[in-house]
């Protein structure tokens, strides 16, 4: 080193602002981590939300597909008018000439919405079958809207008087043990042991007069399903639920 050199003051070191601001750019922020995790996390559950989405209507097209296979091996087409319910006095003559497999699968899924002669016609039949004839009574005594031995003064509605006779006849019925058939069950799922209970009471009251001893409370049997319909019947029984809007 010369002389010069040695006279000189050692110059303090600059700083080197280049590797400074690369250091500072380099931090992150919390927070701005924390916002873009949760867009990640949105954008993942949207993602998620559309996949299953997807799969819901795949499904629900692979059912409706499945549905049409189903009319159409069945012979139904889903393209023609539907067609009016009948007359009453026309369902019953139609009903009459049908087998009694028949009868008791339309007693099990008539709409009551309907006209009700047409289930009082077939519950006064010989052949109804006792677990659909329990059925339809326990649905009229479940139903606040048509039980017939209520406090309250009977509404004059039509569809109210046919049901509060037709629950008499079958009260009536069960009484005499009058049903010759005993291979179907029906929807025990209403509380009809607590039923039969308020039924002993106001037979005990003397506001009905005939005993619900004999009434079922439990299922003895499964309930009739359309393959219980001889297949040359089945279809237009199936049909006739239909126009009937009960299937």
């Amino acid at each position: 080193m010369n002389f010069l050199a040695r006279l000189r003051p050692a110059q303090e070191a600059e700083p080197d602002v280049e590797t400074e601001d690369h250091v500072r750019r380099r931090t992150f922020s919390a927070a701005r981590y924390r916002e873009e995790e949760l867009a990640r996390a949105a954008e993942e559950a949207a993602a998620a939300a559309e996949v299953a989405a997807n799969a819901r209507a795949q499904r629900l097209a692979d059912d409706e597909a499945v549905r049409s296979e189903e009319l159409e091996a069945e012979g139904d087409d889903p393209d023609l008018p539907e067609q009016p319910p009948l007359d009453w006095e026309e369902a019953v003559g139609w009903l009459s000439d049908k087998s009694a497999e028949a009868r008791n699968f339309v007693a099990q899924n008539w709409n009551w919405e309907q006209d009700l002669r047409v289930l009082q016609f077939l519950v006064a039949q010989p052949d109804i079958d006792m677990g659909v004839a329990t059925g339809i009574f326990w649905l009229t005594g479940a139903t606040d809207d048509f039980f017939p031995w209520g406090d309250d003064q009977s509404p004059e509605d039509p569809q109210f008087r046919r049901a509060a006779e037709m629950v008499d006849q079958l009260g009536r019925r069960f009484a005499a043990e009058d049903f010759s058939s005993a291979r179907f069950g029906f929807d025990d799922s209403w509380d009809c042991a607590q039923l039969k209970e308020r039924l002993e009471e106001l037979y005990l009251d003397g506001r009905i007069d005939w005993s619900p001893a004999n009434l079922p409370t439990v299922s003895p049997g499964p309930q009739p399903t359309k393959d219980d319909i001889p297949s040359e019947e089945r279809r237009e029984v199936l049909d006739f639920l239909a126009r009937h809007e009960a299937r």
